[in-house]
């Protein structure tokens, strides 16, 4: 009776083992960049940030900024890397936006590439 017991012990102490091993692996590696929703309010006032951001740096006629994909990475702020599909000079274009957000709230355009980022 006392070998069962330690054996179900055992063997539950097991399955704890690889379920909590399986769920750690699964994780994305800390300050890694994790997918978000492009719905998300942070995600799309970061896109809005990103393309003003960029409109008024290039001198570019921009307009329609669509969110197509985000990620998100919690650093001492946060970093949204944010693919966006934007009209530029009449012709839709896709760009990949850094968008870091400090402690304080504050948002810093980081880079802006002309790229296939869907």
């Amino acid at each position: 009776m006392r070998e069962r017991k330690e054996n179900f012990v055992f063997g539950l102490i097991l399955l704890l083992s690889v379920a909590l091993a399986a769920g750690a692996a699964s994780r994305s590696l800390q300050g890694g960049f994790d997918a978000v929703s492009v719905k998300d309010a942070e995600v799309v006032r970061a896109g809005r940030y990103a393309f003003s951001a960029q409109r008024k740096n290039s001198g570019e006629t921009l307009s329609e900024p669509k969110i197509l994909s985000a990620m998100r990475q919690i650093v001492r702020g946060t970093n949204y890397r944010i693919c966006l599909s934007v009209k530029r000079n009449r012709t839709t274009k896709t760009a990949e936006a850094l968008v870091y957000r400090s402690l304080e709230n504050e948002r810093q355009l980081m880079s802006w590439v002309w790229k296939d980022c869907r």
